[in-house]
């Protein structure tokens, strides 16, 4: 058996065991009540320096939509 497989298969009927644990696992993944924040690394200076002002329009075109 891979491993892959066996920790597939345990997590399942850990889960499966558990509606307590499965319950509050699926409640933690939808608990985003404010503003998500994301970082963004945008190079402003050195050899990689020329795609920051790009990079940042970008992200700021993402944010508006």
């Amino acid at each position: 058996m891979q491993r892959r497989t066996l920790l597939t298969r345990g997590l399942s009927a850990t889960l499966v065991a558990s509606p307590g644990l499965g319950a509050l696992l699926a409640g933690a993944a939808s608990a985003q009540t404010g503003p998500l924040k994301v970082g963004v690394l945008i190079p402003q200076s050195g050899p990689a320096g020329l795609f920051g002002p790009s990079s940042k329009n970008c992200a700021t075109l993402a944010i508006e939509e």
